[in-house]
């Protein structure tokens, strides 16, 4: 499935396309680690 995640804050929008399997569980757990590894990096480069 394709999943779009967006972080927005301080002035600053990004969004990323991830195209993940057709296994809805794992792309579901795929989302939720796209999702933290995106504000982890983000929090990282301030």
């Amino acid at each position: 499935g394709t999943v779009w995640i967006a972080l927005a804050g301080r002035g600053k929008v990004s969004a990323r396309i991830f195209k993940f399997g057709n296994r809805r569980i794992q792309n579901i757990e795929r989302s939720a680690i796209a999702a933290l590894t995106m504000i982890v990096n983000d929090l990282n480069q301030d």
